[in-house]
């Protein structure tokens, strides 16, 4: 049974790197921050995921392991509780448009340093209490992170990031409940010692979230280009030193698409499009979608 959990383990892992490298592809092709933020959050997950399996491996094994030793193992548990705790409602606040003021920063920092406490504890003090604490402090992150996203799903304007949104806004109401009765179930007296030792709900939880993650990221990050292109003149893109994102935007805004619809095909929010758009007048000196068409191709 150890030698299964350690497998599914290392699966779940390596779906893990995967969508992390798929999510940074993402913010480098998109210039969305919300990529980044996911991003910070699948390394927290993967660093407490690392320490779960390199501790199940020396047990296996009987390998004492530096990277397993209780000072290192709480030191990086704490750094991956408290990146998760810190960015979850981060990502919520920035994907609902939410602004991000002082006090909310305070107290995401004050979290974040509680859950990376709670994270230290949980391998320097191994045992049913420490269990149950990051159980809550995990389960309470989660709750906040639906009540952020789930009741203002609309105003996610990127489709695609709605759906993921409210995908994993699910998977955390269903991992919550089978988490509770999985912490239920170990305090039976007849239950096997193994399943009082290995979360086989983490274990399924990381593998559906990595597959989701996955299925996602091949969706919509690998989606053809445009295809209604506007070749701009050589001369304007070199006078103004316009970048090919900024070309494929100003190729939108001619076929007359909205910042909404601009999004949704370049997969970034209505935001950043308005920030390229603010940029592209900025360097052009126009004001105003019409004068930059007329600058492009000035009327005969």
């Amino acid at each position: 049974m150890l030698h299964l959990a350690l497998a599914l383990y290392i699966i779940a892992f390596s779906l893990g790197i995967a969508a992390l490298i798929l999510t940074l592809m993402a913010q480098i092709r998109y210039q969305e921050i919300s990529f980044l933020f996911l991003a910070l959050l699948l390394t927290g997950t993967l660093l407490i995921l690392g320490v779960d399996i390199l501790k199940l491996y020396g047990r296996l094994t009987s390998t004492n392991l530096i990277l397993v030793q209780p000072v290192v193992d709480a030191t990086i548990s704490a750094v991956g509780f408290g990146i998760i705790a810190y960015i979850i409602p981060l990502l919520g606040c920035r994907l609902i448009g939410h602004p991000v003021t002082p006090p909310l920063i305070v107290l995401w920092v004050c979290i974040g340093a509680a859950s990376a406490v709670l994270g230290a504890l949980r391998e320097i003090m191994p045992g049913d209490v420490t269990m149950i604490a990051a159980t809550i402090g995990v389960s309470g992150l989660q709750i906040y992170a639906i009540c952020i996203v789930l009741p203002h799903q609309k105003r996610i304007t990127n489709q695609p990031l709605r759906i993921l949104a409210r995908s994993f806004a699910w998977l955390f109401i269903a991992g919550m409940a089978a988490t509770c009765a999985e912490t239920g179930l170990r305090f039976l007296p007849n239950m096997p010692s193994i399943f009082r030792e290995i979360s086989i709900v983490q274990i399924l939880y990381c593998l559906i979230a990595g597959a989701l993650l996955l299925a996602y990221a091949f969706r919509y990050l690998f989606i053809m280009e445009h295809n209604s292109t506007v070749t701009l003149p050589d001369p304007f893109v070199m006078q103004f030193g316009i970048s090919p994102r900024e070309r494929q935007i100003i190729s939108m805004m001619i076929h007359g698409y909205s910042n909404q619809r601009i999004g949704e095909e370049l997969f970034i929010s209505s935001i950043t499009v308005k920030n390229h758009i603010y940029h592209i007048y900025q360097k052009t000196g126009v004001k105003n979608k019409v004068q930059l068409i007329n600058l492009i191709n000035p009327p005969k």
